[in-house]
């Protein structure tokens, strides 16, 4: 489990699904930071929106009981790559 996971300059693409998350977060909200990754099926214009899901972890105590709350959520790579990065 982690917070403020960076996902930066990826070629993710020909996938059915190119991107998906599921964040775990302990009673804490901070969000994963995605940034110039090429992304097959962007548009080209504008942020490319990744669908996923946010699961917050509430534990008070070790002896109590851990609640898991699932949320639909979605992280955004605000400037996606406009071609694949060429890796070696």
């Amino acid at each position: 489990m982690s917070s403020l996971d960076r996902i930066i300059m990826n070629n993710l693409f020909n996938n059915s699904v190119n991107a998906s998350f599921d964040s775990y977060r302990i009673n804490c909200l901070l969000p994963n930071l995605w940034f110039r990754n090429y992304l097959g099926d962007w548009s080209g214009i504008g942020r490319y929106t990744t669908n996923g899901f946010l699961v917050i972890i509430n534990c008070i105590d070790s002896d109590s009981d851990v609640n898991w709350t699932h949320y639909k959520w979605k992280n955004y790579d605000y400037l996606p790559a406009q071609e694949p990065f060429d890796i070696p």
